[in-house]
């Protein structure tokens, strides 16, 4: 500050002044007074010419000095928080209050200023605001004060993050792709994957996953992946749920699905006239009947059955009604069922053997005959040959009965034929025969062949 006087006449001796009660006297016509002091200041002055003559009157002036800038507080927030990791986190609504002071004897906080996440201007605080424009995620609030005196800019800008994250994290669960009419056929491994990400912004991150498997103790997993694996028969449910950092809890959500590995199980009924031996042979038709049923496991039922298959001879067909089988032969019957899981039965074989046809036999006589043909003049050897014309079932018997007449004496010879019959006494003879198969079809017997040995 400068002070200056003037005088036309003899010319200013000094000048005399008083500053904040304090009297100074600087010779001359001007005077400089530095002030160093903040606050209000009074300053009165006036001049002395050299003939003498003191100003009329002194004249005081009032002024006040502030070159500190004004201190900007840090916010107070408030609103429900939890912490992670040393890292504080908004559950809610966050109420800002900003404050500042300006050092007395300052001239006092004219404004304080404040954006958020790099707002293009600084807006005037008025009053604890709860800001609509807070991310989720982190938030960097930047703010500044200026003074009354003008103390104060962005370049005096402070920060703070302010952390907020309002929603669950969201976990799903993912199984293996589903297996025939929606069941798997043994332990299923289901993916649990949670994530917590609000928008675009990741917010505090994943804490636990929590997860129950049919009701049972849940379990806690720390992390943000894991999986359960689930065996057993019948229907399933994981309940699951994750919690993140911030202790925001996920409402529980659940995953079922049914477990059939056990295969279903087939019979088969063979309807026709058998016989008892070892190897049972038909001489009829066989009607075939198949069924099927997909096992209870304890209370647990099983998937149903979907299909019954079977090969006839080599043959694939698809069951659905019972069938005949009627050629001759050995048939080789395979069967299974398939139930609606996908589970495939082992397949069975059954041979079915028909044969509806009696075996033939012949007679053959074996000597010498007379001249007119009529009689046997040797010995002669009976052979009864037996065929059971393929694919029978074999195993062929003959039978014979052989009637000899010597004179007026007859008798009767009965048995089964093993070999060649020798017939050396002279006789009349009449020979029936027939003979049967393994399946018990038995020939029609042959009228009697008669001759006379001579």
């Amino acid at each position: 500050m400068t002070l200056g006087a003037t005088d036309a006449g003899s010319g200013v001796e000094k000048i005399k002044y008083t500053l904040d009660g304090t009297d100074f006297t600087v010779k001359g016509a001007a005077a400089a007074i530095t002030v160093p002091g903040q606050g209000p200041h009074t300053l009165s002055y006036y001049s002395v010419d050299r003939a003498g003559n003191v100003e009329s009157s002194a004249k005081p002036i009032t002024f006040k000095i502030d070159s500190i800038k004004p201190l900007s507080n840090a916010p107070s927030l408030t609103g429900s928080t939890a912490t992670s990791g040393g890292i504080i986190w908004y559950t809610g609504a966050v109420g800002v209050t900003l404050s500042a002071s300006d050092p007395v004897p300052g001239s006092g906080v004219d404004k304080i200023k404040y954006k958020l996440n790099g707002a293009a201007t600084f807006e005037n605080y008025t009053g604890t605001f709860s800001p609509s424009t807070l991310l989720q995620g982190v938030n960097k609030l930047m703010y500044y004060s200026t003074d009354i005196a003008g103390n104060g800019s962005e370049a005096d800008v402070k920060s703070i993050t302010v952390n907020v994250d309002t929603t669950a994290p969201t976990t799903t669960a993912t199984p293996p792709a589903l297996g025939a009419s929606g069941w798997y056929t043994g332990p299923v491994t289901v993916a649990l994957k949670a994530s917590d990400i609000n928008g675009s912004a990741a917010v505090s991150g994943v804490s636990q996953i929590t997860y129950s498997v049919d009701g049972k103790a849940p379990i806690v997993f720390t992390g943000a992946a894991t999986a359960v694996t689930v065996s057993g028969e019948g229907s399933h449910t994981v309940t699951f749920s994750s919690v993140d950092k911030a202790g925001n809890v996920e409402s529980t959500k659940t995953s079922t699905f049914k477990i059939d590995s056990t295969k279903s199980v087939t019979t088969v009924s063979l309807a026709g006239t058998k016989t008892t031996s070892a190897n049972i042979w038909y001489t009829s038709a066989v009607g075939v009947t198949l069924s099927a049923t997909d096992p209870v496991s304890g209370d647990i039922p099983g998937s149903g059955v979907a299909q019954i298959k079977y090969t006839l001879d080599g043959v694939a067909s698809d069951y659905t009604t019972p069938f005949s089988v009627s050629s001759p032969g050995i048939h080789n019957l395979k069967y299974w069922s398939v139930d609606k899981a996908g589970n495939i039965e082992v397949k069975r074989t059954i041979a079915v053997n028909v044969d509806s046809i009696p075996p033939v036999t012949t007679a053959s006589l074996v000597g010498t005959k007379n001249a007119a043909g009529t009689a046997y003049i040797t010995p002669v050897t009976v052979s009864l040959p037996a065929t059971d014309a393929a694919p029978g079932s074999g195993g062929v018997k003959t039978y014979y009965t052989l009637t000899t007449t010597i004179g007026t004496v007859t008798s009767i010879t009965t048995g089964q034929y093993s070999k060649p019959i020798k017939l050396s006494a002279k006789a009349k003879y009449s020979l029936s025969f027939y003979s049967i198969d393994a399946a018990g079809n038995i020939e029609v017997a042959a009228p009697g062949t008669t001759f006379t040995l001579v």
